[in-house]
């Protein structure tokens, strides 16, 4: 089943910490609008698309399922990010659970010494 574009909004808020309402804010619109879009009881037009995707620095494509490329910046990989996907991409799914695992922790870890 492929992935509507709620869901893919929904996990870009959730993979960069942003609420529902704080993308309200940022697009200028009622978080009840934002909330239609993540439940896919609403489909914003085009424009609203772009600015989603702007907002949570992905691209259009990937919102709307085009692409699977969630973040802009995949675009313009360094060699060694592509070295650690490729890495990724060769593990099996429980493998790839605890590096997800491992790299929440450390972002986690960072930003805990960043607010002290």
């Amino acid at each position: 089943m492929e992935m509507e574009i709620g869901t893919r909004i929904l996990e870009l808020l959730e993979e960069q910490e942003i609420s529902q309402r704080e993308l309200a804010k940022r697009l200028h619109l009622n978080y009840n609008t934002v909330n239609g879009y993540i439940t896919n009881r609403r489909k914003p037009d085009c424009e609203k698309i772009a600015l989603i995707a702007q907002c949570l620095d992905s691209s259009a494509d990937y919102l709307v399922g085009l692409s699977d490329i969630r973040c802009r910046q995949q675009q313009m990989m360094t060699k060694g990010e592509g070295f650690l996907i490729h890495n990724y991409r060769s593990l099996d799914k429980s493998e790839q659970k605890i590096l997800e695992d491992i790299s929440i922790s450390l972002r986690k870890i960072r930003r805990a010494g960043l607010k002290k």
